[in-house]
């Protein structure tokens, strides 16, 4: 991957004994949708077949950009494990470095329907970065998944 084209939104990052992804976004609200998008990729191996059956109203905090994005997908990943929600479609609503207010769309987990990839045990902040493109225009952020 390497280039946002708009289709390639994230790519893994190899990392002994655990992933992590690195996304893109146009903007900063783009990038935290995407990073939600990433990590159901990594749990389900068919995270295209998530319905948006109903809508789900997020809202974290933190003292700082990348702490927001472990907070995000943390508050995701802690919904999966403890409901059973999977997620297809995200909109960032509201934004700051130290506040995101968001809606994330999806359904109830159906074995019969949706495959398990992983086990997110964790969002860690091992060599977490979030912020402007190093390489190009646009927004980034490199994750780490303790799994």
């Amino acid at each position: 991957m390497g280039q946002y084209t708009g289709g390639s939104f994230f790519e893994i990052i190899e990392h002994t004994g655990d992933v992590g992804v690195r996304v893109w976004g146009r903007t900063k609200e783009e990038l935290f949708e995407n990073a939600g998008r990433a990590m159901f990729c990594l749990l389900l191996r068919n995270a295209d077949r998530v319905q948006p059956r109903f809508r789900r109203c997020i809202a974290v905090r933190a003292n700082a950009l990348d702490e927001l994005m472990v907070n995000w997908l943390s508050e995701l990943n802690f919904n999966f494990c403890t409901e059973n929600e999977v997620y297809r479609e995200f909109k960032v609503l509201e934004i700051d470095d130290q506040f995101l207010r968001a809606e994330a769309h999806g359904e109830t987990f159906n074995p019969e329907v949706h495959e398990a990839k992983i086990e997110i045990k964790a969002v860690t902040f091992h060599q977490v970065y979030v912020g402007p493109r190093r390489d190009g225009p646009g927004w980034e952020a490199n994750v780490i998944f303790d799994i």
